[in-house]
Parts: C-alpha cells; structure tokens; sequence
C-alpha cells in the first residue's frame, strides 16, 4: 500500500513539473486535480489498513501477560501514596490571627469600599451590570449583594454559574489582522471583581512576609 501512495506522489509532482515549465492549461489543470484526488485516496486506504493492523495486534497480544499488555494505556497506574506527615516540616509564616483575617467574612463597609474602588464604567460582562450600576443603585441592592457576598466567605463556593466570563480578543496595534496582534480579555461578573478586590486587598499585607526578597 505504502508503494501506491509513493507512486501518486510521483505522478503529482510531475504533473506540477510540467505546470511549472509551461503555462497552465485545461488539461494540466484536470491533470493535477485528478493526481491530488488519487493521492488523498491512497492516503486512507494507507491509513485504514495500519487501523486495521493496530485492532488485529490488540486481538492477539491484548488480553495476554506481555509487555504489550502491561505497557497499554489499560494498564492501571500504581496507587498515590498520602504522606501528610511532610507538612510538618513546612514552615508555618502566618500566624492565626493571619489566617483568621484572610477568612473572615467582610462587612457591608468593606464590600462597599471594594465596590467604590473599581472602576465603575468597565467593560460589560454577561450579567450586563457594571459598577456604575451598583453605585447608582446602592442602597437598593446593598442587602443582596452583600449577602451574596458574605455566603462565599461563610461556605467557600461560589454559586454555578456566578463565574462564567465573556473571552474577547483586542488589538494591540491599529489595523491587526493576525492572532499575534490582538490580546485576551477576560470579562467577568461585577460580583467577582468585588470578590478579588476584597481578597487581594487582605494579602496586600501579608505578602512582604510571604514573598522572598531574593
């Protein structure tokens, strides 16, 4: 089979030899359409019977005790060993009080801050509020929000769905007509940019103890 497929690319390149020496015509035309169709034809014939080879060598050394058998990928991997006992020799750097803070569930005056400290007039996300709306509207949807926000530090999940994000691409230069002139942006729900504000702002203080100076 692997001699009809060198035989079609034979014929193809001859036919494009000949294109290449004169101007192209009709019938050179058809000739090299109908060498690319018999090349891609000897192709999965080539393809279906190294297919067929592979089922007919699982057929026979499959279900053997072989190295065929003990190197498929239906050869389960050996059991994970558990050792927690490793984690006493990793230094503790926070302290209680530490952790304690970064899990604590925030006040109304904390999420109105994170609120109030983002930009209000960001780009869309799929809920289709942006923070210019809670501001406006602050009073209204205070209570909602700020429990919605409170249950994630209570339980630590956040609710199915809450985290879907628009994925968009943006030029990096005017007129970008290729992938590597645009970059991703991640558009989110208000509910999580709040959420980030509010953690990131609680490591703030905490990373010149956790991150080396080195």
């Amino acid at each position: 089979m692997n001699v009809e497929v060198e035989k079609a690319k034979q014929v193809l390149v001859k036919v494009q030899e000949e294109i290449e020496a004169a101007e192209m015509s009709d019938e050179l035309f058809n000739k090299e359409a109908e060498a690319t169709t018999v090349l891609l034809k000897a192709n999965q014939m080539y393809e279906k019977l190294w297919v067929e080879k592979v089922k007919l060598s699982w057929m026979k050394n499959g279900d053997c005790n072989s190295q065929f058998f003990h190197l498929s990928q239906f050869h389960e991997a050996s059991p994970i060993s558990v050792h927690n006992e490793l984690l006493d020799f990793v230094p503790r750097i926070l302290g209680e009080e530490d952790v304690e803070g970064l899990e604590s569930v925030p006040g109304r005056d904390k999420i109105k801050k994170a609120v109030w400290d983002l930009d209000p007039a960001s780009l869309p996300r799929p809920n289709g509020f942006p923070g210019s709306f809670l501001r406006k509207c602050w009073e209204l949807v205070e209570a909602d929000f700020c429990k919605a926000l409170m249950q994630f530090f209570v339980i630590g999940k956040i609710p199915k769905g809450i985290n879907n994000n628009f994925i968009s691409l943006i030029p990096k230069v005017e007129g970008a007509s290729s992938l590597d002139r645009f970059r991703p942006i991640c558009m989110g729900k208000f509910y999580c940019k709040v959420l980030s504000k509010i953690m990131a702002s609680r490591l703030l203080s905490l990373l010149p103890s956790l991150i080396s100076k080195e």
